[in-house]
C-alpha cells in the first residue's frame, strides 16, 4: 500500500467519523424541537390579536 492509498483512507475515515457526528448532532437537535412549529404559533398570535382589535373597536363604536 503506497501513501496515497493511505492518504485516500484517512480522507476516508475522517470524512466518515465527520457524518457519524453530523448525524448525532442532527438527531439531538430533532429530538430538542418543539412539537409545534414556530411559524404556526406566530400565525395564531396575528391572528387573536387581530381578533381582539377587531372585537375591541367595534364594542367601542357599538357598546351592546
Amino acid at each position: 500500500m503506497d501513501n496515497q492509498e493511505k492518504h485516500r483512507q484517512q480522507k476516508d475515515k475522517a470524512r466518515d467519523q465527520k457524518n457519524k457526528a453530523d448525524k448525532a448532532y442532527e438527531d439531538a437537535q430533532q429530538k430538542r424541537r418543539p412539537p409545534v412549529n414556530a411559524v404556526w404559533l406566530i400565525v395564531l398570535g396575528i391572528a387573536f390579536t387581530a381578533v381582539i382589535l377587531y372585537a375591541w373597536t367595534v364594542g367601542l363604536v357599538r357598546p351592546w
